[in-house]
Parts: C-alpha cells; sequence; structure tokens
C-alpha cells in the first residue's frame, strides 16, 4: 500500500508540472500594437523549389477578398514565421486588380523541423529532406497596418555595353 502511495505522490508531482505543447501559430507577432492573429491569413502549399506567382484571379477564386485587399504593397507571404520577399506586378496605378500577381520564391518542406526529433542533431540521416512530408506552407495575408513590408527590389538595367562578358567561370558543387 505504501509504494500505491509513492507511485499516487509521484504522478501527482509529475503531471503538475507537465506544460501542453503551444497552439503553433506563435509566429503571429504584433505591428503597431495591432495583433496580427485578427488578420486571415491563406495557406498556399509548395512542394517544389521554384518562383511562384500568385494571380488576381487565382487568388479570387480561392475565397482572398481581394475586393478589400487592394493596395499590393501591404501583401505579405509568411514561411516558418518569417515574412518573405515578394514582387508584385501592379502596373503603375498602384492597385491591385485583374492583370496584376505577386510572385515569390517558395522551397519544397526540408529536414529542418526534423532534428528536433534526435538527441543528437547530426544523427539525422539526411537534413535535406522530411521524415513526414515534402509540403512547406506559405501563408499569404494582407496587413492594413503596415506598407513597410519585404519586397524584392526592381533592378532595370538598360545599359548592357558598359559591361564585357567573362570568357569562362568555374563552378563549385558540393
Amino acid at each position: 500500500m505504501k509504494k500505491f502511495y509513492t507511485l499516487l505522490l509521484f504522478l501527482l508531482i509529475a503531471t503538475s508540472s507537465a506544460n501542453a505543447q503551444p497552439y503553433g501559430n506563435e509566429w503571429i507577432a504584433f505591428t503597431n500594437g495591432q495583433a496580427l492573429s485578427t488578420q486571415q491569413y491563406f495557406r498556399i502549399s509548395i512542394w517544389k523549389e521554384g518562383i511562384y506567382r500568385v494571380t488576381y484571379n487565382d487568388m479570387q477564386n480561392t475565397g482572398v477578398p481581394v475586393s478589400s485587399w487592394f493596395s499590393p504593397d501591404r501583401y505579405q507571404m509568411y514561411h516558418r514565421g518569417k515574412e518573405q520577399f515578394m514582387g508584385e506586378d501592379a502596373n503603375a496605378d498602384n492597385i491591385f486588380g485583374p492583370g496584376d500577381y505577386l510572385e515569390f520564391y517558395g522551397k519544397g518542406n526540408d529536414g529542418a523541423f526534423d532534428t528536433k526529433l534526435y538527441d543528437v542533431p547530426e544523427s539525422q540521416p539526411n537534413p535535406y529532406y522530411s521524415l513526414y512530408n515534402d509540403t512547406s506552407a506559405y501563408f499569404l495575408t494582407y496587413s492594413p497596418f503596415s506598407t513597410n513590408n519585404r519586397r524584392m527590389p526592381v533592378v532595370n538595367d538598360n545599359n548592357f555595353s558598359a559591361y564585357t562578358p567573362e570568357a569562362h567561370f568555374l563552378e563549385r558543387r558540393n
């Protein structure tokens, strides 16, 4: 009987100090005092590395309220809790409408989160592929509070004659 009470006391102590796992949306922060958790987020699933284009029609067909999300400089893209750089084509009118699009660089899921499954992260068999899923999630949102979002710079170089091409180049592969 004494062993039973000892075991019961141990279980009570162990369960009182246990913490629940977080919800997974801790990356949603505050901007200018406004909670980003009140914004709508639309998930874009990526399984292959490349540059992706999301058009106005794509967004409208999937339920994104593009009629109220009209300013292209307020769009934001998040991946693994960090804002990603995006390119935009909103013509010269600065209004996101038919024929306009957003572009971003996306990668499929790798083994970055799988390292937490191992006592020693170097024990992971392949850090470039996930053990469970090849699909990565990107989240598109619209921030009415911030216009200082991450954008890819537009580079126009019309003076190609000023550069001389190299005769060769070296490439190093790992």
